[in-house]
């Protein structure tokens, strides 16, 4: 499940940015509830501060919209495929975040990369 975050800035643009991908074991409204509250708590922000959700549904018009720009499309068209080919596997999509969370640490240690709370 990919989360994704749109907010109004402090000079009221809306600014929209990818926050993270979490794994899932399946998509019932249940558990992804309570994945989206966890990664909320784990970053100290509060649902009571969430004044909407989307779902599927907006993906297709962002298509529609990609396929106007050839770059675009071209560079999304790409990105589905890999992204589909991770998630296809559980091993694969494992594989992966542990290679990412080793070139983190990496970075971390040689102190290229700061880890704060956001604040």
């Amino acid at each position: 499940m990919a989360i994704i975050l749109r907010y109004v800035d402090y000079k009221g643009f809306v600014r929209e940015r990818f926050f993270q991908v979490v794994s899932v074991n399946d998509t019932n409204a249940l558990t992804l509830k309570k994945e989206i509250c966890n990664v909320l708590a784990r970053y100290d922000l509060s649902i009571e501060n969430l004044r909407g959700q989307g779902y599927d549904g907006a993906s297709n018009m962002r298509v529609v919209v990609a396929k106007e720009v050839h770059d675009i499309w071209l560079f999304f068209s790409k990105l589905n495929s890999i992204v589909n080919f991770v998630s296809a596997s559980y091993k694969r999509h494992s594989e992966l975040k542990s290679i990412r969370e080793s070139e983190i640490q990496e970075l971390t240690a040689l102190r290229e990369l700061d880890i704060g709370t956001g604040g």
